[in-house]
């Protein structure tokens, strides 16, 4: 109880986000424990004392640090537009499928998945396909690093982080 009131400290100082999981799964499979992160990056890699990008990218916390730093990149976009009515979540089941970032407003929901590298496999897609089977909704979103934007299967299309 004590930590989660100091993280809910940390989330009104805008150090730290909390997110909340997504409970509009019909098949009450989820899990419903909050997930948190650093909001600067800066704060995390200081913390760290990670100071160069080759240090960083053999460290064990590269691949949450670019999925928070995406995380956070996607929900100030959306903020930056005024638009209320949207709500940013993450999915977990009991199972450990785990889908990074739901976004769930007026135009519906958008499951999207964040990874560090360049390279896609189809098993990355799992969860993301099966949350798109499981709540119809009628497409997710991959963000990594790769080079082009594409459609990786169907419903699902490649973003890279650089057009964040």
């Amino acid at each position: 109880m004590t930590a989660r009131e100091y993280l809910e400290i940390l989330h009104n100082t805008f150090i730290w986000r909390n997110l909340r999981s997504f409970e509009k799964n019909s098949l009450k499979k989820i899990q419903k424990m909050p997930k948190g992160f650093f909001r600067d990056q800066g704060i995390l890699h200081h913390l760290l004392k990670v100071d160069e990008i080759d240090r960083l990218l053999i460290h064990p916390v590269a691949g949450t640090s670019f999925e928070s730093f995406a995380i956070e990149e996607i929900i100030r976009g959306f903020q930056s537009t005024l638009k209320h009515g949207i709500d940013f979540n993450f999915y977990r089941t009991r199972d450990k499928a785990e889908i990074d970032l739901i976004i769930d407003g007026p135009f519906g929901c958008i499951p999207i998945e964040i990874k560090l590298g360049t390279k896609l496999t189809q098993r990355m897609l799992g969860p993301l396909k099966s949350f798109l089977k499981e709540t119809g909704a009628k497409f997710g979103i991959l963000v990594n690093n790769s080079e082009k934007i594409e459609i990786v299967a169907d419903n699902i299309i490649q973003i890279p982080a650089i057009y964040l």
